[in-house]
């Protein structure tokens, strides 16, 4: 639904999955689930369409992240939980492969 007008006739659209990081922090102390990952970095990107998105970061170390940084969109696990071991997966970026 759109945020302005309220109208449900909308058309899907794809995003590239390439940005630049805009700002990001580094989490020493995560909560519960993300906890085992610390310390692990979440960027905000500007994704080339100009949407801003927010995400773990992955495949970096917290040290060399920077303001400006190409990065893209890559599918990973974010956690696991439960007795049977339920892996969720989402989108994490990585600095941007040449």
């Amino acid at each position: 639904m759109c945020n302005n007008c309220h109208s449900t006739d909308l058309e899907p659209y794809r995003l590239s999955g390439e940005g630049e990081v805009v700002s990001y922090t580094i989490v020493n102390r995560g909560s519960t689930g993300f906890n085992i990952y610390t310390p692990y970095v979440y960027a905000v990107v500007r994704l080339k369409e100009g949407v801003l998105v927010e995400g773990q970061m992955t495949d970096v170390s917290p040290s060399d992240i920077r303001i400006g940084m190409p990065v893209e969109v890559v599918v990973r696990k974010l956690l696991e939980y439960g007795k049977d071991g339920l892996i969720i997966y989402g989108y994490k970026f990585r600095p941007k492969i040449k």
